[in-house]
């Protein structure tokens, strides 16, 4: 537990507890339909899986290859605006910043590979006893939420795990908390296949069941109708950014 970052959180009027995880925690709707993001960064461990030769041989071509993928995407239009933004306005730094932040993921992978999940390192899920809704004006019914340590999440699920383990996470109780939603501003920017839509919700909400006809999504059968009426909303506001022409 950090007290510089408590110290921070209590001076906006907003403190915050924090515990072990007590039992195992489903990935699936930490990741949908909020983030996105971590779904991206799966992808580009499995990418960064199938290039190690060319990562250790010739990096400039690994950094250039890397710039094709999504990962790039997020990390130009989210990873940057939120915490380096000065970056943005210098190609140069830019190009140092996407180097280091390919080490980074490498020496992240590297770890994972050789000693598994790394439990001093813990993911931290976030809470709060008043959640709002996120930047994009969205709401769901969930009581925890991807917080910090994402890319670990990411080596789990690119590993072909479906839960986080007690301890694997710790959660950040906050008394007022506006949960990180990248996923509006990703599918604007990557035009997203409905099919890989698809999926992606359907990890979210095991309950409703997604079918692709013509190009749109359509709910096909639910059993949670609170669950049912959440994803048709999700739907109605994301359909936009998915490529219907992709089919």
């Amino acid at each position: 537990m950090s007290a510089r970052d408590w110290l921070a959180a209590a001076r906006r009027g907003n403190p915050w507890i924090q515990r072990r995880g007590r039992e195992e925690v489903e990935i699936g709707p930490l990741v949908s339909p909020f983030r996105f993001d971590i779904l991206l960064r799966r992808d580009f461990m499995l990418f960064h899986a199938e290039r190690l030769d060319l990562y250790r041989s010739d990096f400039e071509s690994y950094a250039e290859l890397a710039r094709e993928q999504d990962y790039f995407v997020w990390f130009r239009r989210v990873m940057c605006p939120s915490w380096q933004p000065h970056v943005l306005a210098d190609e140069r730094l830019f190009d140092a910043a996407w180097a280091e932040r390919l080490h980074a993921t490498a020496r992240l992978h590297d770890s994972f590979e050789r000693n598994g999940f790394d439990e001093r390192y813990p993911i931290t899920l976030y809470s709060g006893r008043s959640v709002q809704p996120t930047i994009w004006g969205r709401r769901i019914t969930r009581t925890i939420y991807a917080g910090d340590g994402n890319h670990r999440m990411a080596l789990l699920l690119a590993a072909g795990r479906t839960t986080l383990l007690p301890s694997e996470f710790r959660l950040r109780h906050f008394r007022r908390l506006v949960p990180g939603d990248t996923t509006p501003l990703l599918l604007s920017a990557l035009r997203v296949e409905p099919s890989r839509y698809l999926a992606f919700l359907e990890a979210g909400y095991p309950s409703v069941r997604l079918e692709l006809h013509d190009g749109r999504i359509d709910v096909v059968r639910a059993t949670d109708p609170a669950a049912e009426a959440e994803v048709r909303e999700l739907l109605a506001g994301d359909e936009l950014h998915v490529n219907s022409e992709a089919h």
